[in-house]
């Protein structure tokens, strides 16, 4: 398959370099040296492939909490179909991120640790979510809501917590405020689900999972809700999160 940037420069890669890393619903990855492949299924929505115009803003954002995106690319069907418009005089420049389908994308790898968050001390749970609720403050500032924000679209490891898979994020006709709170909920939800990632090395994970699930539930998130103090205020004696969670009723 031959893959083309909207520049009309051609993805040059060397197929049998490619390693397999996993595959989704929408998608299968593949790494490539120090760069992640990710080629779409034919079938897959739009509204699951990355978005030009949420592309343009994400490249441009260098925060180590973030992959970092190099380029977006379509196969020879986008063009095809480029050409089929210019010919009957249909086409306008203005909507080309409109006809522009992402079918593969290339971005920075990030390898991962066996980091197990339940196990970590406070001080890694509570630097890297005050790290992410600046790196969501910034999505928020361009007017991007974030969706599909979970474990396995993230990247845990030594040095920190990487959200890798902005496929599901947009650009909100919202107000501010409200993408903010939107997305600082988001990053709650976040949190438990790295949790109940783990919760299976436990007797009593039913419990331990319900207590992490429940966990902030009461918390009223507003725009400037500190979402890192939230958490230190409930975790504050311990000294790492299964301490809390197998205590709490």
């Amino acid at each position: 398959m031959a893959y083309y940037n909207r520049d009309l420069k051609r993805l040059k890669i060397k197929r049998k370099k490619l390693e397999w890393l996993n595959q989704g619903n929408c998608a299968k990855v593949f790494r490539y040296g120090d760069k992640v492949l990710k080629e779409y299924f034919p079938d897959t929505g739009r509204g699951s492939r990355l978005k030009p115009e949420v592309f343009d803003i994400l490249r441009h954002i260098d925060n180590d909490n973030f992959m970092k995106l190099y380029e977006i690319y379509s196969d020879m069907d986008f063009f095809e179909m480029l050409i089929y418009l210019v010919e009957k005089n249909l086409y306008k420049e203005e909507d080309d991120c409109d006809i522009f389908q992402v079918d593969c994308s290339l971005a920075k790898y990030y390898p991962s640790d066996p980091i197990h968050i339940l196990e970590e001390s406070i001080n890694y749970v509570l630097e890297n979510f005050r790290q992410l609720d600046s790196l969501f403050d910034i999505f928020t500032d361009n007017g991007i809501r974030t969706d599909d924000i979970k474990r396995e679209n993230c990247v845990l490891n030594t040095n920190g917590i990487v959200i890798i898979d902005p496929d599901c994020f947009k650009i909100s006709k919202d107000s501010i405020r409200d993408v903010r709170i939107h997305n600082k909920k988001n990053l709650l939800h976040l949190l438990k689900s790295i949790c109940c990632d783990n919760v299976g090395d436990y007797k009593n994970f039913g419990k331990i999972k319900d207590n992490i699930n429940g966990f902030l539930d009461e918390a009223d998130i507003k725009e400037n809700t500190d979402i890192a103090y939230e958490i230190s205020n409930k975790l504050k004696y311990v000294k790492k999160p299964i301490d809390y969670f197998r205590k709490y009723k």
